[in-house]
């Protein structure tokens, strides 16, 4: 719960930086170069994970987590996976 109101930040941040274009908080997968603009930006944020993004004000942790949840995201749309089935297949791979 914790990690995921510090993820709601960054997400509150691109939405308010983006405000002019993004009516729906779906910008994101609006974003040129799709999941891998976001799979480049999580790798450029870890690298600087214990400072802080000077654009945001937020700890560059908290972009580096946002942008992998924004690269997955996307990365589902982009390769059609039923999550769904998906998941069921792995429980089943678990035996669970």
């Amino acid at each position: 719960p914790k990690a995921l109101q510090l993820i709601a930040l960054a997400t509150a941040f691109g939405n308010k930086k983006y405000e002019a274009t993004d009516k729906d908080f779906l910008n994101f997968k609006r974003v040129a170069g799709g999941s891998q603009t976001y799979f480049d930006a999580a790798a450029r944020h870890n690298a600087e994970r214990n400072d802080v993004d000077e654009d945001s004000g937020l700890p560059h942790i908290i972009h580096a987590v946002w942008d992998s949840l924004a690269a997955l995201e996307i990365w589902v749309e982009e390769n059609d996976i039923d999550t769904k089935d998906f998941s069921k297949k792995y429980l089943e791979y678990l035996h669970m």
